[in-house]
């Protein structure tokens, strides 16, 4: 008896356990349109609810949501009765063959999707035949990539280019997921085609700009067709490491996307795996003859599975490699490199001075500064999309090495960057004097896209606060407690508070002093006051530094990722937001006193109202 009761106990604790899992949305395919037109996107992923889709941003909405049921251990005949069903829905025909006898059906099991076929969205019934025609390979099968839905998305012909993010929510709220909204015409590899499908043609690309979707199974390549004429500048950008940075069970633990082009004549003429740092590539190509080139698109070790999905921008013209602008803060004066002479460091005085490095050269600046004053040196370059790799180090007046750092140490890892290769040095100057700055990039690389920031100045106490979930579902007045890290800058090494800045929403705890974790506890439901569904919430960070004054940090909202089964990362999510559960239906009918009222009587012919309301960009 015991032993049944322990039982029953755990299958319940597991039955808890997988009924309050948050959901995982694994990809998007495709992950983008273009405006003014409507989108059918797969979704795959594991606790997905089909209304708890949300999109954010204006311009694009959910249309529809049609699930994905698995049809797979048919019985024989039971298939066989499926592929004339099947026969008949491709002439246009949705009504269901007759049954065969009994005595035919005693291998029959019960499915959904065979009791849902001829209601199937087209694209959700394909879907559902892949289970039944593709072997699932044991080794290669993701239960967390397993579920899958299709989500109609109507993209405005006004919608902002770019990208939103995408949730999916139930009892709890899922990481976002990046789509983005396009001006060029799209073009995709095709999908999964059933047997009884013809396979498309190859797509062909005769018109620039233009967006090409895919999504590579193992062993898979894709292939596209380019009219491209003699002469002209064209460029392909992929965004595949991009869409989903960290695999947590798979080595290298991305999507390694590699692009090959072949002229007219099969031969290739270029190879592109990487853009510096980035595994996401860029092709940048001179044609030395017009026609129709090949593009193919795989994997570097021709992995495959359903969350390698990858976008391709083709255009013409000139790709720069982006540098993106310094991330210090302050009203502090920008310097060009070329025009410093000697800085003053003496009277609190920072400075942030922009350069390029030049194959081989070492740069060299020089500021006074006076005994005892603490002065902070540190480069902004990776960070910046930079592949500079810099170096730092600092001499006396005296002419002896004071401090060098190449890489700085970091108590937690922030964004898709997996090396960081940024320098630091902190120090207390120990005369007055002239001193000198020497930075290097590591490798002696240099050129037009090995830019760098340099700030030089006093210290600047503060933190950045990063949740490791970036979205909130109250329920109830229970309270949630979520696990916080914290970069520390400049020294800062007190508590920290958090605080909240709505009514509804109450966020407390904190992080000890010279400790990189805490704990932001969350509690609260919606009122009348805020009764959006979703919303972002404002929280606050405060410190106190050890003169009295208090310093105000930001709390990032940013969710943990696992990669190659070991290393845990930290991605930005824009807003922490908050997904409040809908409002339970009040019944049709009150009871008073043991009296009934009867309900209004429907109209003849009135549809009933549906259980689900498609509003704005959730559903």
């Amino acid at each position: 008896m015991k032993k049944v009761l322990l039982l029953t106990t755990v299958l319940f604790s597991i039955a808890g356990v997988l009924s309050a899992a948050d959901p995982y949305i694994g990809y998007l395919y495709p992950c983008g349109g273009k405006q003014g037109t409507r989108v059918k996107v797969l979704v795959g992923g594991q606790y997905l609810r089909a209304n708890g889709f949300h999109i954010d941003g204006d311009g694009v909405k959910i249309a529809a949501v049609h699930p994905v049921y698995p049809m797979n251990n048919l019985g024989k005949s039971q298939r066989k009765y499926v592929e004339e069903w099947l026969e008949k829905i491709e002439k246009g025909d949705m009504t269901p063959p007759p049954l065969p006898p009994e005595k035919e059906r005693q291998d029959w099991r019960k499915c959904k999707a065979v009791d849902m076929l001829g209601k199937m969205d087209d694209l959700a019934r394909v879907m559902s035949l892949k289970s039944m025609y593709v072997r699932r390979n044991a080794l290669q099968d993701n239960p967390s990539l397993r579920q899958m839905m299709v989500v109609e998305l109507d993209i405005a012909p006004d919608a902002e280019p770019g990208a939103r993010n995408i949730r999916n929510y139930s009892s709890g709220v899922s990481a976002p997921k990046l789509f983005y909204v396009d001006t060029a015409d799209h073009f995709d590899d095709g999908g999964y085609v059933p047997p009884f499908r013809k396979q498309p043609e190859r797509p062909e690309i005769k018109k620039f700009p233009a967006v090409l979707d895919g999504q590579i199974m193992p062993g898979e390549s894709d292939s596209y067709t380019l009219h491209l004429e003699k002469g002209r500048k064209y460029y392909i950008a992929a965004t595949a490491r991009k869409l989903q940075p960290f695999i947590g069970d798979a080595v290298p633990g991305h999507f390694q996307i590699v692009l090959s082009l072949y002229d007219p004549e099969g031969k290739m003429v270029m190879l592109a795996d990487d853009e510096y740092f980035n595994p996401d590539p860029v092709m940048r190509f001179v044609p030395e003859k017009s026609g129709a080139y090949t593009l193919v698109v795989r994997d570097a070790i021709y992995r495959g599975r359903e969350d390698f999905v990858y976008r391709l921008e083709c255009g013409e013209g000139e790709k720069v490699h982006p540098f993106y602008p310094h991330p210090f803060a302050g009203d502090i004066p920008l310097l060009k490199a070329t025009e410093v002479n000697i800085l003053t460091l003496d009277a609190g005085e920072e400075y942030v001075i922009k350069g390029i490095f030049a194959p081989g050269k070492e740069e060299i600046f020089n500021f006074s500064g006076r005994k005892n004053e603490e002065v902070v040196l540190e480069t902004a370059a990776r960070c910046c999309n930079s592949p500079a790799d810099t170096v730092l180090k600092l001499y006396g007046p005296d002419g002896r090495l004071l401090a060098e750092n190449d890489d700085r140490a970091r108590s937690c890892n922030v964004g898709e960057i997996i090396q960081h290769t940024d320098s630091y040095i902190r120090v207390k100057l120990p005369a007055d004097g002239i001193y000198r700055v020497f930075l290097s990039e590591r490798h002696s690389l240099g050129g037009r896209d090995y830019a760098y920031y340099l700030r030089l100045g006093r210290p600047r106490p503060g933190f950045t606060v990063f949740t490791r979930k970036s979205a909130f579902m109250p329920i109830g007045r229970a309270q949630k407690k979520y696990s916080v890290a914290v970069e520390r800058h400049d020294g800062f090494d007190g508590e920290i508070k958090f605080s909240s800045g709505t009514e509804d929403i109450n966020v407390s705890g904190g992080i000890p002093a010279g400790k990189t974790d805490g704990e932001m506890i969350l509690s609260g439901k919606v009122t009348r006051k805020n009764p959006a569904l979703v919303f972002p919430l404002d929280i606050r960070a405060e410190g106190v530094l050890p003169d009295g004054k208090t310093v105000t940090g930001k709390v990032v909202a940013a969710d943990e990722y696992m990669q190659a089964f070991a290393y845990m990362h930290l991605l930005p999510a824009g807003d922490f937001m908050v997904f409040c559960p809908r409002p339970a239906k009040r019944a049709a009918a009150k009871v008073n006193k043991g009296a009934k009222k009867a309900p209004p009587a429907k109209a003849p012919g009135k549809p009933a109202k549906p259980d689900k309301a498609v509003s704005g960009g959730k559903i």
